[in-house]
């Protein structure tokens, strides 16, 4: 129904925007969102804004930087193995008949995660929330989502520091906490 168009621009219909640096969890985001609908609007692009490009310091320092510490995040490490999960879910092509190894199949998968989440939830100081159990704590059930959602927020605000201390000829912090 309605486009939007970037100072470039191109629209951001069907392409997105293109990350100067990429987050492993977001791997298979090319099967979700509008590009993923049927009737999609087409990527077009109209006559450029005026502006002049910044030009970012060292990118591929920024990226091996970024890199590193993904590499050791517990929480990237459970983004990136839910993603694998549901792409092998996704690109399954045989399944079994038997209603009882599906579920089977499917509880493990389940539990995979659960054991994922709830290692990174106590490496980040919080007890998890048991979602099975009658009464379920909400407040702290939205402490855990925030914390998960927070994970790819926190590494972007990371790379910006990482940026400003680059232009500003500053070593980088060995590791940066932030909450």
């Amino acid at each position: 129904m309605a486009e939007f168009f970037r100072i470039n621009g191109g629209s951001t219909q069907l392409h997105g925007v293109t990350p100067d640096i990429e987050f492993p969890s977001a791997s298979n985001l090319n099967e979700h969102g509008e590009r993923s609908l049927d009737h999609a609007l087409p990527w077009t692009q109209i006559k450029p804004a005026d502006y002049h490009a910044s030009k970012l310091i060292n990118l591929d320092q920024l990226r091996r930087q970024s890199a590193a510490r993904i590499a050791q995040d517990s929480g990237f490490k459970m983004l990136t193995e839910r993603s694998k999960m549901l792409h092998d879910i996704d690109t399954e092509t045989e399944v079994s008949l038997r209603e009882s190894q599906r579920r089977a199949e499917n509880q493990q998968r389940e539990q995979a995660f659960k054991t994922d989440r709830e290692r990174y939830l106590r490496v980040r100081g919080i007890t998890p929330v048991d979602e099975n159990a009658e009464q379920i704590d909400e407040d702290a059930l939205e402490v855990e989502r925030k914390a998960i959602a927070r994970i790819e927020i926190e590494e972007a605000a990371r790379i910006v520091i990482d940026s400003i201390l680059l232009e500003r000829g500053a070593p980088a912090p060995q590791q940066a906490v932030m909450r």
